[in-house]
């Protein structure tokens, strides 16, 4: 089981690329599909599409996907609301030692990433959502906040986001793989 939260702000609209928010090869994807102007979250061998194809730039959305492999179900919210539900995915997600990709070919900005090993409930999502409603203005900065069962062991920078790898106030070179295996909490890049 899984969710991804983030927020996302979009500096062009793809017309003809899929843009990776998070991507962890072999595991789990979470995509904005450009073809068909959808949110896709995917497994290997399967996959689950947001209904919500009205996009904006220069806009932020609070998008939150979760996976329940024991129900086979995947649910998406855009700002606090249930936008789709797919009862039908059923690959799970399995272990994976490749590196997890955030923002990997986007033209935007992702913003208070988290990744949880628990689904979190509709009341959680729609509080998030709530509590972070106002976001401030970001130059070139993303937080993310790991859970362990997201196994984030080797982040690497490809130039998405300029600056320093901060873990719990220690500096990493962003652009080597630095490895965090166990790290709960308390990753952002800045510039």
């Amino acid at each position: 089981m899984i969710t991804i939260e983030l927020w996302l702000k979009f500096n062009e609209i793809p017309t003809d690329t899929a843009q990776r928010m998070v991507f962890k090869d072999d595991q789990f994807q979470l995509i904005y599909d450009a073809s068909e102007e959808q949110l896709m979250f995917g497994l290997w061998g399967d996959r689950a599409y947001s209904n919500h194809s009205s996009w904006s730039t220069g806009k932020w959305y609070h998008l939150v996907v979760t996976f329940d492999d024991s129900a086979d179900t995947v649910e998406f919210y855009i700002n606090g609301v249930k936008d789709a539900t797919d009862t039908d995915v059923t690959e799970s997600i399995d272990p994976s030692s490749y590196a997890l990709l955030f923002g990997d070919g986007m033209h935007g900005i992702i913003d208070e990433l988290y990744i949880h090993d628990t689904i979190l409930t509709a009341d959680e999502i729609y509080d998030s959502y709530r509590n972070y409603s106002k976001p401030t203005t970001v130059y070139a900065t993303a937080y993310v906040n790991i859970a362990p069962a997201a196994n984030f062991t080797h982040p690497q920078h490809e130039g998405i986001v300029g600056g320093k790898f901060f873990v719990n106030g220690t500096a990493y070179d962003p652009n080597a793989l630095q490895d965090i295996t166990g790290l709960d909490y308390g990753v952002n890049v800045t510039e």
